[in-house]
């Protein structure tokens, strides 16, 4: 799906607003011999260098975000 997303056409379905990048999730991706770990989505990293905390806490947010987004606009 490309943006910008016409919401007009909805509902859609989930694995489409998963495709698209911006809507993509977000998971922990690599840990370095610091500690610190990336997030990234399908196609490469979002954030490098995290600590662990914040990385759970960024990507909850991320989860948390994509739920309403796919609420609103996707079938369940």
């Amino acid at each position: 799906m490309q943006l910008p997303i016409d919401a007009r056409n909805a509902p859609f379905r989930g694995k489409y607003l998963d495709e698209t990048r911006v809507l993509a999730p977000w998971f922990e991706f690599g840990r370095s011999a610091n500690g610190r770990v990336d997030i990234a989505d399908e196609l490469g990293d979002v954030f490098t260098g995290v600590t662990p905390e914040h990385a759970e806490l960024i990507i909850k947010a991320r989860n948390d975000f994509l739920a309403v987004v796919h609420e609103a606009l996707a079938l369940k």
